[in-house]
């Protein structure tokens, strides 16, 4: 099966998952962070990330195919390796850091 746009896969011991972060969940993150999503999708480089906002995008993740799962798996996950914070943003938002990059270039440029 192709791998769904969104997508992360992880082990956490034994256990497998895989993260999706959907539309539903980035809604929710609306709902919750504000539309434009500002803690999540503009942390500056060096800068440490709000570790609540990180936990809830794994949770919000887990739910597509693991709705069992509770916030003590999102924990183990991001214990483990938070990359997967910024994994889960790169799937689910593939284009975003293309168009940043291209903006900055033609504001060099220009």
């Amino acid at each position: 099966m192709a791998k769904m746009l969104g997508e992360v896969n992880v082990s956490v011991g034994n256990d497998r998952y895989c993260l999706r972060l959907t539309m539903r969940g980035i809604a929710a993150l609306q709902d919750e962070y504000g539309q434009n999503l500002d803690p999540i999708l503009n942390i500056k480089e060096g800068e440490l990330p709000h570790f609540g906002v990180c936990l809830r995008v794994v949770e919000l993740a887990l739910h597509r195919y693991h709705p069992e799962a509770g916030p003590d798996v999102a924990d183990d996950i991001l214990t483990q390796d938070m990359a997967i914070f910024g994994q889960l943003l790169e799937a689910a938002f593939p284009q975003a850091e293309v168009q940043s990059d291209g903006e900055k270039k033609k504001k060099a440029a220009g």
